[in-house]
């Protein structure tokens, strides 16, 4: 299912993917139908990754009362979030979207600061990435014991021919004002397990070739300095 294609062609077009897992009774469908956000054109993207509850019908129901607004991925059987994060980038990208990126379904981050990523993305041309940052700093609420999705920061050096440093020049940290860990969340101490164990992997997978472009990448930054 996917909504149809009548935005505004003047304006940047963006595709936000949401991950949805059983979160029919929780889903906060008011405040994505609702959002908006000056000189853009926003729609979201919700994955149901495998749901054994009534979260496709919930997603369904919106996406006929906000076509414009709303797209829905069905993804069968329950693969994960990450996968479901995965697929729906691919779809979004497939669109031509101007600007494709995930949130959270249970808006531990507000959809106000969605507009902030966006504003960062219109005024630096040079960045290609912005990551929200869960830095704890005074008169923002931030409270989280989770773990940044690392694998696309790894993926991206491994990538890149000029390594950490030339990734690190097309990123943009965005601090958060507000993040909360939300009651009903699917955290648990076996994700927590699977989360340790996810860290080991990746170093094992890219470990070795982040060594080496980080190494050519200081290589080539001290020879374009050299007299």
């Amino acid at each position: 299912m996917s909504g149809t294609d009548s935005r505004p062609t003047d304006l940047p077009h963006s595709i936000i993917v949401v991950p949805c897992y059983n979160e029919a009774q929780r889903l906060n469908t008011r405040a994505f139908t609702r959002f908006r956000a000056t000189g853009h054109w926003v729609e979201f993207l919700f994955v149901n990754d495998g749901s054994d509850d009534a979260t496709l019908d919930v997603l369904a129901r919106v996406q006929s009362e906000s076509p414009d607004t709303i797209r829905v991925r069905d993804q069968q059987p329950n693969q994960g979030k990450a996968e479901a994060v995965r697929s729906g980038m691919i779809e979004a990208l497939a669109t031509g979207a101007d600007f494709v990126g995930y949130w959270d379904a249970d808006l531990a981050t507000p959809l106000d600061a969605l507009p902030r990523f966006l504003s960062v993305l219109d005024d630096r041309p040079g960045i290609n990435a912005v990551l929200g940052s869960r830095v704890k700093l005074l008169g923002r609420t931030i409270e989280t014991a989770w773990l940044f999705d690392v694998e696309i920061l790894a993926r991206l050096i491994v990538e890149s021919p000029g390594g950490t440093a030339a990734v690190a020049r097309c990123l943009y940290e965005l601090p958060l004002d507000e993040w909360r860990d939300i009651p009903g969340s699917k955290l648990t101490r076996a994700a927590y397990l699977r989360a340790a164990t996810s860290i080991v992997k990746l170093y094992r997978e890219y470990g070795p070739a982040l060594d080496r472009q980080n190494r050519l990448g200081h290589v080539s930054a001290v020879g374009a300095t050299s007299p």
